[in-house]
């Protein structure tokens, strides 16, 4: 017999796939709220993935790996690890789905790692991404993999640049949007392991200014006004990576 929660789960992930997001969906169960938007935020993600047909033998253990998995993972409140393997197997199903993405797809995985926007795989390679930051509960852990998808985009966006050639602009705005995000895990761990990541970002940082330097000198006439604004937004990033440096000094704030 299903547990509510795991009924609760069963109608939410149809309303998903029906179209409803996931917000709407959690307003009607506000008391599994937290529980259920991670698994449903994942569906979305695993339904943009290739659908591989795996043997009986991968799926065996795929879903062993699954169990490992979730037992690694904080047990939703009012529930046991042994509820969840016993009781859920839809959360299961989600967890080994997702695992079946790295395990038999791994091949397509690994060809769409050095993709480029416009390219077939580079879908792959995003939606990939997503899987994993949704699998990453801490915050100094997705503060790092904001970190690596920014190098990714920065080492797309000089890959794509051309002198005369129009800039992606799209692109170009994932590039920061990736650097603000790891600032924003950052400033919400401790002191220390702020410290930790801080230098990373930092690095990452000064190597989209160089890039956005280059990209100025050799870009076309109609990029100058979004070039000269993205350096602007790195500038800001700066300001805030030394407040997370320096959070004594005086008369600093992040823009």
């Amino acid at each position: 017999m299903k547990t509510k929660i795991e009924e609760i789960l069963d109608e939410l992930i149809a309303e998903v796939k029906r179209g409803r997001s996931v917000d709407d969906c959690l307003r009607e169960y506000p008391e599994y709220a937290d529980e259920l938007r991670p698994l449903l935020h994942l569906v979305n993600s695993i339904a943009e993935l290739p659908k591989p047909e795996p043997s009986a033998e991968v799926i065996e253990t795929v879903i062993n790996q699954a169990r490992v998995l979730l037992s690694e993972q904080k047990a939703p409140k009012g529930f046991s690890l042994r509820e969840i393997f016993a009781l859920r197997p839809v959360m299961v199903r989600v967890a080994a789905i997702t695992l079946l993405v790295f395990v038999v797809g791994l091949t397509t995985v690994s060809l769409s790692a050095n993709s480029l926007p416009g390219h077939m795989l580079y879908p792959i390679k995003i939606a990939t991404e997503r899987v994993q930051l949704l699998l990453t509960t801490d915050t100094k852990g997705k503060a790092r993999l904001h970190v690596v998808y920014a190098g990714k985009r920065t080492d797309e966006f000089m890959s794509l640049l051309t002198p005369g050639v129009k800039i992606n602009e799209d692109l170009l705005a994932k590039m920061l949007h990736e650097t603000g995000l790891a600032i924003n895990c950052a400033e919400l761990l401790d002191e220390n392991s702020a410290l930790e990541i801080i230098d990373q970002i930092y690095e990452c940082s000064k190597q989209q200014m160089k890039v956005l330097q280059e990209a100025r000198h050799c870009a076309c006439d109609g990029d100058t006004a979004v070039i000269e604004e993205a350096i602007q937004d790195c500038l800001n990033q700066h300001k805030c990576i030394e407040c997370i440096k320096n959070p004594d000094a005086s008369n600093r704030h992040c823009p």
